[in-house]
């Protein structure tokens, strides 16, 4: 029963729109030309990765990334080397999907549920959730997200702090 749910929730995010942020313009462009990928991220030596869940898209997307990234977006060593090319679970539309659903349903409706993420360096959605909440959250959540038809290995759950306001 489980795995039948997980394979809705594959499903239900390809036929899901996902609402663009500006933040990330530069992955629905990549992800327009490149339709398995998931995004993209520079690493700590400077190197540019691209997240590619079909291997027969590796090179148009080696090609693609460098109409998509700018020296205002990347810095200058990270796109004068040849972009790595690293396998993706899920594509950056499903992930985007997902996280729609959970800012709609879960993030300010879920006391706890702190911060939401589309974490394109590890190919998941971030939820955070407060400390006091995490062990409540995190045995409560994954029911949450079936219903809602999040696949629940695209998510990753982390302990945050609540931010406050007051200085």
């Amino acid at each position: 029963p489980r795995i039948a749910s997980r394979n809705r929730a594959q499903q239900s995010a390809t036929s899901l729109s996902y609402r663009l942020r500006p933040e990330e313009a530069a992955f629905a462009k990549l992800a327009a030309k490149v339709p398995s990928s998931a995004g993209f991220y520079v690493d700590a030596q400077e190197r540019l990765h691209v997240l590619v869940g079909d291997s027969a898209d590796d090179n148009t997307a080696r090609s693609a990334i460098a109409s998509v990234v700018s020296q205002r977006i990347v810095s200058p060593k990270a796109i004068s080397q040849p972009p790595i090319v690293d396998r993706a679970k899920y594509r950056f539309d499903e992930l985007a999907a997902w996280r729609d659903r959970l800012f709609d349903n879960v993030l300010g409706k879920v006391p706890g549920v702190v911060l939401l993420d589309l974490d394109e360096r590890r190919n998941r959605v971030t939820i955070g959730i407060d400390r006091s909440a995490f062990s409540s959250l995190r045995a409560t959540l994954p029911g949450t997200l079936l219903q809602l038809g999040v696949d629940t290995a695209a998510v990753l759950y982390e302990t945050r702090s609540i931010v406050s306001d007051a200085a």
